[in-house]
């Protein structure tokens, strides 16, 4: 969970000056190191700079670009929904997956559906074989 110290420590936070409105905004680091402060960057946490009260005032949100891959099965065949954090979604083949991602080109289907897909071209190769044999 190191990133997420990383961004707990990179997060701006604000502090206002109660008797003019000011906005002090810094991150942890500042405060710990440059105004000597021990702070706990909660709501109702304060401090005193100059004689003005400094009462804390929220922190800069951070957006969190999370990518989330579900896999699944219809008709036979797999695929993948992706979503990112800006809202868009896309629904693509895992056959097009394992392409784009160096996997090779083999269709991806599920246990079912390729036991019966083979059934089928084995059907199909006997029929030829036996138009040639006839027809020989």
């Amino acid at each position: 969970m190191g990133w997420l110290k990383e961004l707990e420590n990179e997060r701006i936070y604000h502090y206002r000056n109660e008797r003019t409105g000011v906005v002090m905004s810094h991150d942890k680091d500042f405060f710990y190191y440059e105004m000597g402060k021990n702070l706990a960057f909660e709501p109702g946490d304060y401090f005193f700079l100059h004689g003005d009260k400094y009462v804390y005032a929220g922190f800069v949100p951070d957006r969190l670009n999370l990518m989330t891959k579900i896999t699944f099965e219809k008709n036979g065949r797999k695929g993948l929904r992706v979503k990112n954090s800006d809202g868009k979604q896309w629904v693509r083949s895992m056959s097009k997956e394992n392409y784009m991602n160096g996997k090779g080109t083999e269709s991806v289907l599920t246990k079912g559906c390729r036991e019966k897909s083979d059934k089928v071209k084995e059907q199909i190769v006997r029929t030829k074989y036996q138009g040639l044999i006839k027809g020989a």
